[in-house]
This record gives C-alpha cells, structure tokens and sequence, in this order.
C-alpha cells in the first residue's frame, strides 16, 4: 500500500508525495493509539468467550466502540481545525506540501470516527477466533479497497483522486466492517439465548 501510494503521488510531483507521507504518518499516530486500546479489549473479549460469557462479550464491544468512537470523533475534530498549522511542522517553506497535505488531512478526518467501528470490530472477530472475518476486516482498509482505489481514483480524479483514496478504502471497509459484525452480534446473542434457556430446561 505504501509503494503504490508513492507511485501515485509521484505522478503529481515531490509535494504530493511528502504531504500524502506526512498525512499517512499522522492517521498512523491517532489509529496507533486505539489500536492500543484495542488490545486491552481483546483479552476481556476472548476470556469472556470461552467462559460462554457471549452477553459480556457484547458488552465489553459496544462499550470499547463507544470509547473509541468519542476519542477518534475529538481526533478528527481537533486535527481538521488544525490541518494546515500541523502540516507547517512539517514543511514550513513548502506551500505546495502544505496545501496538498492539509487536505488529504481534513477528508480522512471526516472518515476517521468510523474506524472506531472498524479496529474494534476487527479486535472482537480476532478475538472469538472467527479468522476469516477478522482477516476481511484486517485486509479491507490497506489491501481489499486500498488498492483498486489508488490506482483508480488518481487516473480519474488526478490529485484530488489521490487524496480521496485513503477516506474511500476507509468507508468501504467500515462499511464490510459493519455488516459483519451485524452477523456476529446476532450469532452471539442466539448462543446468549441459549446458554441462560439451559438451566431452565435442566430445571424442566
């Protein structure tokens, strides 16, 4: 992902190669940090599992994406304010980059609260050790959709194509994100079901 993503920003210059590097490095540093949080869910997630504790397991995951929906949505918020200030950090002499980069910035800050949805969605199918789901989710955002978008938005778009192909794999694979997650949730609260009707057939 990151080679095709220079050998599209190539074609529009050396500023758009650095602005689309120094975005890239920022989005890593916020989705570095949920992806931190992510992990402290995993272990609450898979020992809840195996405990058939599938209630708590639904739980744990609608509390984790709330927590990661507010963090990421005051990201955005903040970042996209300060798009251009952040950018000058970098290359103050640079207009160019500064101008490219600030709005790469502020249209995968628009995406950017809907990876809450779909880190946390991808931690709770690693989890529960559903592999090929939580594979789909892991591949969508720099793979599944990344790819076809980098090489096909910028031909279409020109560097305006290029800044929208990051936000575009990340909707798309939130998107697949949500609709598997939709599966899993209600299979999750059928084994629910299941588990509390147990004692009461026991009891019958």
């Amino acid at each position: 992902a990151s080679v095709l993503l220079n050998v599209a920003a190539a074609a529009f210059g050396d500023p758009a190669v650095a602005a689309m590097s120094i975005v890239t490095r920022i989005m890593m540093f916020i989705n570095s940090a949920l992806i931190g949080f992510g992990q402290g869910f995993q272990p609450v997630c898979g020992f809840n599992f195996g405990a058939k504790k599938y209630g708590r397991v639904l739980e744990a995951y609608c509390f984790c994406r709330r927590v990661a929906f507010v963090f990421l949505f005051t990201m955005a918020v903040i970042m996209f304010a300060i798009s251009t200030p952040i950018m000058r950090l970098f290359r103050r002499e640079d207009a160019e980059v500064i101008r490219i980069g600030a709005l790469a910035l502020k249209m995968q800050c628009v995406i950017l609260p809907t990876q809450a949805f779909t880190i946390m969605g991808n931690m709770l199918t690693q989890s529960i050790g559903y592999s090929f789901r939580a594979t789909l989710t892991a591949i969508g955002k720099q793979g599944l959709f990344f790819i076809p978008a980098i090489l096909i938005l910028p031909e279409m778009f020109g560097i305006t194509g290029l800044q929208l192909a990051q936000p575009v794999a990340d909707l798309l694979t939130f998107i697949l994100t949500q609709a598997i997650v939709v599966m899993v949730a209600k299979e999750l609260r059928a084994m629910d079901r299941e588990m509390k009707e147990k004692p009461r057939e026991g009891e019958g």
